[in-house]
């Protein structure tokens, strides 16, 4: 077997099929020189995430969160959403590179090459090296060079860009996240503001197009807010693309199968998904293992099976993000200023859909969607009232 990219996807497959005892064969390839180079991700995850890779998430903890806020640039008021459980922000790096020191004596490994195409049984890899497989897992991330050779374009994909830095100021609730809503530097605009410790903060923006003038122009918003005291140095910006469709069936053609973000396996509303891609992971991991035949790919039905609910879900999320998105600022504005003042709460960080139908579904909210939104939100929530 081959994996195609050893980001979180890639390692939490290797880390699963050691925990599952395969005894077959497992070459890593991997384009950089090691892991844990690109600093894309947030690093935001669930209580459900740290336990599941307890103790590999044991040293990469960085800030725990108990609650998070919701605004737009358009009124001084705010959605407050209590978390049941826990959010942590993690060291997305070291968590890479303690995953691949925990599988380096595991399998084999190539870097520095990067896979060019798959045909049939063969990988062609850069510098005219080829490799033979069974089958071949693509996990190269959100690039999806390999997903459009194969697979081709997908209809309706949904993403965004996203930017951030790590900047030394204070956060005024070291325990709370914010998210910030405006379409005044592009439709669909976001941003977000997350307490690293008691004197720094991940600030980042999202949307169909951002830049670093627009971050500084979103940190002095955070400032005069008092969401953050004015900061003290700024930290290099990183990003890249934000998926947001959510996973389609099937994730393989013949012996190629996609994981992570090539596979789609994302939070459609919130974008990325560190635990949705190792549940994905494990799940084929065992049906991997549980094999004795990778020639026929008869085992993905239990992986399919077994991924089926986490499926629907995510799908349910895209759903409920596409509604959302429609929304512009004005319409969201007159949403939080009517529902601001109650206090809410999220019990699942990761599968959240069922707690913002809920939410959606509460009278007062109901009420304020259709009366401010002509979008298909209104419709959605009126035949849900029905």
């Amino acid at each position: 077997m081959v994996i195609v990219g050893l980001g979180p996807a890639g390692l939490s497959l290797l880390y699963f099929l050691k925990k599952f005892k395969y005894n077959g064969s497992v070459l890593g390839i991997e384009a950089k020189r090691e892991v844990g180079l690109n600093k894309h991700c947030a690093g935001l995850v669930s209580s459900s995430f740290i336990k599941l890779m307890w103790p590999i998430t044991k040293k990469t903890i960085i800030n725990r969160l108990s609650s998070f806020t919701v605004t737009t640039l358009s009124t001084s008021k705010k959605v407050y959403v209590n978390l049941l459980e826990e959010a942590y922000v993690i060291d997305r790096i070291a968590y890479e590179k303690i995953l691949f020191e925990n599988v380096s004596n595991f399998n084999d490994y190539l870097f520095k090459h990067q896979a060019i195409d798959i045909v049939g049984n063969t990988a062609n890899l850069s510098g005219k090296d080829r490799v033979k497989a069974k089958i071949f897992v693509i996990a190269e991330g959100y690039v999806h060079r390999l997903r459009r050779k194969i697979l081709g374009e997908r209809k309706g994909e949904r993403k965004v860009y996203g930017i951030q830095e790590d900047i030394i100021a204070k956060p005024y609730d070291k325990t709370s996240f914010s998210v910030i809503f405006t379409d005044t530097f592009a439709k669909g605009f976001f941003g977000w503001a997350i307490p690293l410790d008691k004197r720094k903060v991940r600030v980042g923006i999202g949307g169909s197009k951002v830049s670093i003038g627009m971050l500084r122009a979103f940190e002095r918003q955070l400032v005069k807010r008092r969401i953050i005291s004015e900061p003290i140095k700024h930290g290099e910006p990183y990003g890249g693309v934000i998926l947001t469709s959510p996973p389609e069936r099937p994730d393989h053609k013949g012996k190629v199968i996609f994981i992570g973000d090539s596979g789609f396996h994302v939070k459609p509303i919130t974008g990325g998904g560190l635990f949705i891609h190792t549940l994905f992971s494990r799940s084929l991991a065992r049906s991997i293992t549980a094999t004795d035949n990778l020639d026929n790919t008869r085992f993905l039905n239990k992986y399919y099976g077994e991924t089926a609910v986490f499926r629907r879900k995510l799908k349910l999320q895209g759903l409920i993000a596409k509604i959302l998105h429609e929304l512009n600022e004005r319409e969201k504005t007159k949403i939080i200023n009517d529902i601001s003042g109650e206090e809410y709460y999220l019990r699942n960080y990761d599968f959240h859909e069922e707690d913002i139908l809920l939410l959606l579904t509460k009278l007062q909210i109901a009420k304020s969607v259709m009366k401010h939104s002509h979008s298909i939100i209104a419709a959605f929530l009126r035949r849900m009232a029905q």
